[in-house]
């Protein structure tokens, strides 16, 4: 169904998850706030899919904030507020940035969101975002990401 947040990680499901995935296509703008509002809202919802100790967001990027709320103040008070929203339980965030193209300002912000959220953040080189692509990605062999996903 069309549901916002976690559901059952059955081969049809996986299935779905790499055909919306490939079927991604980049659109020159980048909304920070609206990805945290999705997240938080996936995690305060479906609860029967949680096990309840702990909850994480993967957050990962190429671009700079350029929709939504665009200062580092705005972002981090609506990641504030969905923190506060999960209640005793918060979510630590990692996040990840692609490529070489992420501005000085754009690192800093993502170090920040990792630190006040207890996670962490690390870059991904242009190489290393292409290789993980040819991996992984739709037009893949199928066997070698199977194999990593039950690693």
């Amino acid at each position: 169904d069309d549901a916002c947040g976690p559901v059952q990680a059955t081969r049809a499901n996986i299935e779905k998850l790499k055909e919306l995935i490939g079927d991604i296509t980049p659109r020159d703008a980048t909304n920070f706030e609206a990805a945290f509002q999705m997240a938080f809202t996936a995690l305060s919802t479906r609860t029967e899919f949680f096990s309840n100790c702990h909850r994480v967001i993967l957050f990962l990027t190429d671009g700079n904030p350029t929709r939504g709320a665009t200062s580092p103040l705005a972002i981090l008070n609506a990641i504030e507020r969905g923190q506060a929203s999960l209640g005793a339980n918060k979510a630590y965030i990692f996040t990840y940035s692609f490529g070489a193209d992420l501005s000085d300002d754009a690192e800093r912000l993502m170090k920040e969101i990792a630190c006040a959220n207890n996670g962490i953040w690390a870059p991904v080189s242009d190489t290393g975002a292409s290789a993980l692509r040819t991996r992984c990605g739709p037009t893949r062999a199928r066997a070698p990401c199977e194999r990593a996903a039950r690693a």
